[in-house]
C-alpha cells in the first residue's frame, strides 16, 4: 500500500502539472513540491529501514541510499528556491550542481557496497575499478559524438568541467551496474534481494533522466518544469521509497558473517573466481586502443594542434592507466589470498585426512573388540577384554573395572597394569583412594542403570581426536549386560522352577559331559532314578498345593545329601535323577539309603497340621559296571526303578549282574524284558505290539523248524526290535494323524537306534542283524540297507511278517485295527512285494491252523 501510495503521488503530481499552464509559476511550484516531499518521504522511510534492520549486514546500504536522497533533497531545495522563491533563473554552475554530483558519487559507493554485500570487498574494489575504466574508454568512444559537442557549448573554466562530470557520472554509475550484475554472475546466489534491484531502478531512472537532460540541452533544447523528465525524477524517488519499504519486509535474520564483517566470511557466496569470467579482465585494456585511436582522431581533426579536447583525451588515457595498475594490484592481492586460503584449506584437509584415517583404524579396531566383546559368555572375561581395549584406545598405563554386586555395592572385577599391585586380593578396591587428578572415571550405563564404572589412569598426554572412551564404556556395558543376561536365561533355562533343581534339559545336558569324563579318564559314574510313591494318591488327598510342597521337601533333602560334585535334577512330575561321578554301586547304594532314611525320619506337614510320610522308589545303575554304553545307562537306572516300582515301592534297586556276566539265554531275555519295560512305560501300544509280534514270530519260526538257538534269537529280537523308539519323541509316537515326510524319517531312525543298543550287548549280534532287517522289502525297497530277495536274512524276513500282521491287528493313534480276515488279506496283497512270498503263504496256514481263541489271550497265556 506504501508502494502504491508514492507512485500515485508520483502520477498526481505529473497530471496536476500537465493541466496547469506551461512554463507557470504554478507548474514550477507543484514540480518543485512533489519533488522534494517525495524525497523527504523516501529517506524518512530509509531511516526507518536503517532501524529496523538492526542486526543485519546490509543495514548500510539505506546510510548511503539516505545520504543520496538526502543531497537530492538539498539540491532540489536549492533549485526550488531559486525557481520559486526568487524567481529567477538557475545559475549554471551553482550551488545545485554541488548537491547532485555529489549524489552521483554516494550513489556509485553505494552500488559498490551492494557488490561488496554480495561477493566480499576485494570484489567489491575490482567492480569499482571496473566501472571507472569501462567509464574511461566510453566516455573516449563517444568523444565526438556526444561529449565533444556537448562540452564546445560551455565556455572554459568550471562549467566546462561541471558539463563533463554529468556524463561522466551517469556513465559510471551506469557501468558500475553492469559490473554489480557481473559480480552476481560469479556467485552462487541466482537472484539479488528484491530491494536491491528496487535500489538499482531507482538509481538507473535518475541516469536516464539525467541523460536526456543533458541531450535535451547539448541540442539546443530548453527544459521546462513539470515536463516527463521531472516525472522521471520523481519516480527515481519514490522507487527509492518503494525499495526501503521492500527492506523493513526483509527477512530479520542475522546473517552468519555480520558478525566479525570480513571479506572472508562473505566471500562463502562467491563460486567463480577472477577465472570465472575473462572477459572482464580483458575488457578494460580495450579501453587502452580506444583512448588512443580517439586522440589520434581528434589531432588530426584539429590539424595536430594540443587543444582542450586532446587534453581531456589525455587526462583520460592516464586515468586509465593508473586504474589499470590499481586493477591489476587487486587481482594479484586477490589471487595471493586465494592461494593462501588454498593452501591452509589443502593443510587441513590433508591433517582432518590423516585423523579420519586414524579414526577409521581405530572404529574398525572398536568394532572388531564389540564383536569379540559380545561372543564371551563370562563377566569376568568381558570386562578383561573391555578394559584392555579401553587402556589400548587412550593408551594408558592401566585401570580397573567396578561393577555393582546384588546389593548394590560396586567391586573391584579386574585390574590392569600397575594398579592391580596396589592392593591384591582386595575386593573392596575403592577408586577414592588413588588421587582424582590420576584417574578418570567412566559410568558403564544400560538404559539409564549404572552398572559400574571404568577408572584408568590418566595418560601423560591426551590422545588428539574425539573422545572414544564413553562409546567404548557404553560397548563394554551393553556386553555385561547382554552376558549377564544370558547366563540369567540359561540359568532359567535349566533349572525346574519349582524345586530349584536341574530340569530335564539341564541335568541331561551335565550328565553327557559327566559321560564322556568318565569314559576318557575310566572313571565310575552312578545314576539314580527317584521316583515318588503314592503321588497321585496325594496329590488326590491333599491337593496339589501339598504335592507342590512334597516336591519341594524331597528336593531340598537330596541337595543336603548331596557332595559338592553331584548333581540333581528333576525329570519329570515326581521323578528326579540323581549324577554321582566317581562314585561305585557301593556308593550309589550308600547314598540311596542314607536318602531315604532322611526322608523317613523327616515328614511333610501340611498346612492344615497334616503329616505326609514320603516313600520314594529308586533305581540304580553304575558304568561300567552295568554297562559300558553310556546311552544304556539311564534305561538301566529306569528300568531297575521299575523293578521297585514292581516290588511295591520304597525300595532300592540295583543290577544283579552285569550284562557281560549273564550265563545263559535267560540272563539274556531278563535284561530284554526290562528294557522292554523301560519302552513300554513311554508308549503302551509298542510294548503290546512287542508281544504280540513275538507270539507270531515264535509260531512262524516254529513252523518252518528252526533250531532252539535261532528260535532264541528271534525270541529276543521280537522283543527288542522297537526298543529304538526310546530315541523318538512321544509326540510322534503317539501322533493321531499322519506323518509328514521328515517326521517319517526321523520315525525311521528306530530301526539304527534299535540295532546300536542292541549292538552295546554282549552276544547279541546275530539279534541285532535280525533287528535291522525287519523292515527292508523283498523287493528292496524298504529301509535302512534297502536290500532285496534272500539278502534279507531268514530272521528279519520272519520278524517282518510277524511285525507287520501285528500292526494291522493292534489300534493305532491314527486308525482302528483290522480284522484278522482283512489283516489275512492285507499280507496276501505285499506279498512278492513288501514280504516274503513264501513266508506270507506258511504263516497264513499257521493262522488257519489256530483254533478261535482270541490272540490277546494267548499272548497273556504265553
Amino acid at each position: 500500500m506504501g508502494s502504491c501510495a508514492l507512485v500515485a503521488v508520483t502520477l498526481l503530481c505529473h497530471m496536476a502539472c500537465r493541466t496547469l499552464p506551461a512554463d507557470s509559476f504554478s507548474v514550477k511550484l507543484v514540480s518543485n513540491i512533489g519533488l522534494v516531499l517525495t524525497e523527504l518521504v523516501a529517506l524518512g522511510l530509509c531511516v526507518v529501514a536503517y532501524l529496523w534492520n538492526r542486526g543485519r549486514r546490509d543495514r548500510w546500504l539505506w546510510i548511503w541510499v539516505g545520504l543520496w536522497l538526502a543531497l537530492n533533497v538539498f539540491a532540489d531545495s536549492v533549485w526550488a528556491y531559486y525557481e520559486v522563491g526568487l524567481r529567477v533563473q538557475v545559475p549554471r554552475p551553482g550551488v545545485p550542481d554541488i548537491g547532485y554530483l555529489a549524489s552521483y558519487l554516494v550513489a556509485f559507493v553505494a552500488v559498490i557496497i551492494m557488490a561488496r554485500q554480495v561477493s566480499g570487498s576485494l570484489r567489491a574494489i575490482e567492480t569499482s575499478l571496473d566501472a571507472m575504466m569501462f567509464t574511461i574508454g566510453a566516455a573516449a568512444l563517444g568523444w565526438p559524438l556526444v561529449l565533444g559537442p556537448l562540452l564546445d557549448t560551455s565556455g572554459p573554466g568550471l562549467k566546462y568541467w561541471v558539463t563533463l562530470a554529468y556524463p561522466v557520472g551517469d556513465l559510471l554509475i551506469l557501468l558500475a551496474f553492469v559490473s554489480f550484475f557481473f559480480a552476481l554472475a560469479g556467485t552462487a546466489r541466482k537472484r539479488p534481494p528484491g530491494y536491491l534491484i528496487a535500489v538499482c531502478a531507482a538509481f538507473l531512472t535518475q541516469m536516464v533522466a539525467d541523460g536526456a537532460y543533458f541531450l535535451i540541452t547539448a541540442r539546443g533544447g530548453t527544459y521546462g518544469s513539470g515536463s516527463w523528465l521531472d516525472l522521471l525524477w520523481q519516480l527515481a524517488f519514490a522507487i527509492a521509497g518503494v525499495a526501503a519499504l521492500m527492506g523493513l519486509r526483509a527477512e530479520r535474520e542475522r546473517c552468519p558473517a555480520a558478525a566479525d564483517g570480513t571479506a572472508s566470511a562473505r566471500g562463502h557466496l562467491y563460486r567463480g573466481g577472477l577465472s570465472s569470467s575473462h572477459y572482464r579482465i580483458l575488457l578494460p585494456y580495450v579501453a587502452l586502443p580506444i583512448i588512443a585511436g580517439m586522440m589520434a582522431v581528434q589531432l588530426e581533426s584539429d590539424g595536430w594542434r594540443w587543444d582542450r579536447d586532446a587534453q581531456a583525451l589525455a587526462y583520460l588515457g592516464f586515468a586509465l592507466v593508473a586504474l589499470l595498475v590499481c586493477r591489476q594490484y587487486v587481482v594479484l592481492t586477490q589471487n595471493r589470498r586465494l592461494n593462501l586460503r588454498l593452501s591452509l584449506i589443502s593443510s587441513q584437509l590433508e591433517d582432518r585426512v590423516g585423523d579420519l584415517a586414524d579414526l577409521n583404524e581405530r572404529l574398525e579396531t572398536l568394532n572388531d573388540q564389540s564383536h569379540r566383546l559380545n561372543s564371551l559368555r563370562e563377566v569376568r572375561a568381558v570386562a578383561e577384554s573391555g578394559l584392555d581395549l579401553a587402556c589400548a584406545f587412550v593408551r594408558c598405563e592401566g585401570g580397573w573395572i567396578s561393577l555393582k554386586d546384588d546389593e548394590g555395592t560396586q567391586k573391584v572385577t579386574v585390574t590392569r597394569g600397575h594398579v592391580a599391585l596396589h592392593r591384591p586380593g582386595d575386593a573392596n578396591f575403592n577408586a577414592v583412594e588413588v588421587a582424582t587428578s590420576v584417574v578418570r572415571a567412566v559410568p558403564l550405563e544400560v538404559r539409564g542403570e549404572t552398572l559400574g564404572t571404568m577408572w584408568l589412569v590418566r595418560p601423560a598426554q591426551d590422545a588428539q581426536g574425539p573422545d572414544m572412551l564413553p562409546v567404548i564404556a557404553a560397548h563394554v556395558a551393553t556386553a555385561i549386560e547382554n552376558t549377564r543376561s544370558y547366563e540369567e536365561a540359561l540359568h532359567l533355562a535349566e533349572r525346574d522352577p519349582l524345586t530349584g533343581l536341574y530340569n530335564h534339559r539341564g541335568i541331561h545336558k551335565r550328565l553327557a559331559g559327566e559321560g564322556l569324563r568318565a569314559q576318557q579318564n575310566g572313571c565310575e559314574l552312578s545314576l539314580i532314578m527317584i521316583d515318588m510313591d503314592d503321588f497321585k494318591l496325594l496329590n488326590d488327598t491333599y491337593g496339589h498345593p501339598a504335592g507342590d510342597a512334597v516336591l519341594r521337601q524331597v528336593s531340598d533333602e537330596i541337595r543336603g545329601v548331596l557332595r559338592h560334585a553331584d548333581l540333581a535334577g528333576r525329570v519329570g512330575g515326581d521323578e528326579m535323577l540323581v549324577v554321582l561321578p566317581n562314585t561305585g554301586s557301593e556308593g550309589a547304594a550308600q547314598f540311596s539309603d542314607r536318602l531315604r532314611s532322611t526322608l523317613a525320619a523327616r515328614p511333610c506337614i501340611t498346612e492344615q497340621g497334616a503329616f505326609i510320610s514320603i516313600r520314594v522308589s529308586l533305581g540304580l545303575a553304575t558304568f561300567p559296571e552295568d554297562t559300558r554304553s553310556l546311552a544304556q545307562l539311564v534305561d538301566i537306572a529306569d528300568a531297575n526303578l521299575y523293578a521297585s516300582k514292581q516290588q511295591g515301592g520304597n525300595t532300592a534297586t540295583a543290577s544283579q549282574c552285569p550284562e557281560e556276566e549273564l550265563p545263559d539265554a535267560q540272563g539274556i531275555l531278563r535284561v530284554a524284558g526290562k528294557l522292554l519295560d523301560v519302552v513300554g512305560a513311554r508308549d503302551h501300544y509298542t510294548r503290546s505290539h512287542s508281544e504280540h509280534v513275538t507270539l507270531y514270530a515264535l509260531s512262524l519260526g516254529e513252523s518252518l523248524g528252526l533250531p532252539e538257538e535261532s528260535l532264541n534269537t528271534l525270541h529276543v529280537a521280537a522283543m527288542l526290535h522297537d526298543v529304538g523308539k526310546i530315541g523318538v519323541s512321544g509326540h510322534l509316537l503317539r501322533r493321531p494323524s499322519s506323518l509328514s515326510p521328515a517326521e517319517q524319517d526321523l520315525m525311521r531312525r528306530h530301526v539304527d537306534i534299535s540295532a546300536a543298543v542292541i549292538n552295546d550287548m554282549s552276544r547279541l549280534a546275530r539279534v541285532a542283524e535280525t533287528v535291522q532287517a525287519h523292515h527292508e522289502h523283498h523287493d528292496g525297497s524298504g529301509y535302512p540297507g534297502e536290500v532285496a530277495g534272500d539278502d534279507i536274512p531268514l530272521l528279519g524276513r520272519i520278524l517282518a511278517v510277524a511285525d507287520a500282521y501285528s500292526a494291522m491287528t493292534l489300534d493305532r493313534p491314527f486308525r482302528k485295527s483290522l480284522t484278522r480276515e482283512q489283516a489275512r488279506t492285507e499280507l496276501l496283497k505285499v506279498a512278492g512285494t513288501q514280504l516274503n512270498p513264501e513266508l506270507v503263504r506258511r504263516f497264513v496256514g499257521v493262522l488257519d491252523a489256530q483254533d478261535a481263541e482270541p490272540v490277546a489271550a494267548r499272548a497273556e497265556a504265553s
